[in-house]
């Protein structure tokens, strides 16, 4: 059995709890962390491939992740090394319903153990893995800011000057991820018929918009004019808007998150942009 071992630290609130969210018993569970590799796989590989079939994709996906008809050929397991919890609020901006989360500074370990060969699986699952951490979050109002997390290792990508050095590191990375995936699935490759995707599509041409530093997040500071809650705050202003998750019918979802990074000169913003939905032609 060969096994992937990361140690990660949080960086902004996570709100994510089991049955009983007062009780915050486990900082992570297994279930969570699939649930947002799945979904990165699919962002990576709808950048790669125009994936309209979604037959084809989905049976990409089980391969990978399992199934009702076969089990995942990997396991995930998580444990809490240091952690604490503290009232946080899910409306920075507003200074509105205090919820019980994790606080910043909280570090736990994951060990992705591989049970069963596959195609190209360990490559894939540390593809995956560094995405979501790298672009994405965990728990509730992780598409704007909350539930940011960090890889504690030393590979470059992982300890940036500051966020032009990571803007740079990241861009080689995602660039070395889709021409590997592209030779790892038979699939036609992405022509870029315009969206809707069925599934988030990590494209390449869209933007990572990166900047902004800041200070460290405190129970102090989170609702004073910091990026986060500024970015919030502004975010309010576009009513009916579709790139914000607004007005369109049926409901899309927003094309872009918000995810807080680490540099050694201070935290910055990420914000990548998917290639999911049609633009109203509202808002740039």
């Amino acid at each position: 059995m060969n096994y992937m071992d990361y140690e990660i630290k949080v960086l902004t609130p996570v709100f994510l709890g089991g049955s009983n969210p007062r009780s915050l018993d486990n900082l992570f569970r297994a279930p969570s962390i699939k649930g947002m590799l799945r979904f990165w796989f699919r962002a990576i590989l709808g950048g790669v491939f125009n994936l309209r079939d979604t037959k084809k994709l989905k049976e990409k996906e089980d391969m990978y992740f399992g199934s009702t008809k076969a089990r995942s050929p990997f396991s995930i397991w998580a444990e809490s090394i240091s952690s604490s919890k503290e009232d946080w609020y899910l409306l920075p901006h507003k200074a509105k319903f205090p919820t019980l989360a994790w606080n910043p500074g909280s570090k736990f370990r994951v060990r992705l153990s591989i049970r069963r060969k596959v195609d190209h699986i360990e490559e894939v699952l540390k593809d995956v893995f560094e995405t979501w951490v790298l672009l994405g979050g965990i728990g509730k109002r992780s598409r704007r800011g909350y539930g940011s997390l960090w890889v504690l290792n030393s590979e470059p990508i992982w300890n940036p000057l500051n966020f032009q050095d990571f803007s740079e590191k990241l861009q080689g990375k995602l660039n070395d991820i889709w021409s590997r995936w592209r030779g790892y699935f038979d699939l036609q490759p992405n022509r870029l018929s315009s969206p809707p995707f069925p599934f988030p599509a990590l494209w390449s041409e869209a933007r990572i918009y990166i900047g902004r530093k800041f200070h460290p997040l405190s129970r102090a500071n989170i609702i004073e004019k910091t990026p986060l809650a500024d970015f919030m705050r502004r975010d309010r202003k576009f009513k009916n808007v579709i790139e914000f998750g607004r007005g369109a019918k049926p409901r899309q979802p927003s094309p872009f998150f918000l995810k807080v990074g680490w540099s050694q000169e201070g935290l910055f913003l990420i914000c990548p942009v998917f290639y999911q939905i049609k633009t109203s032609g509202k808002a740039n």
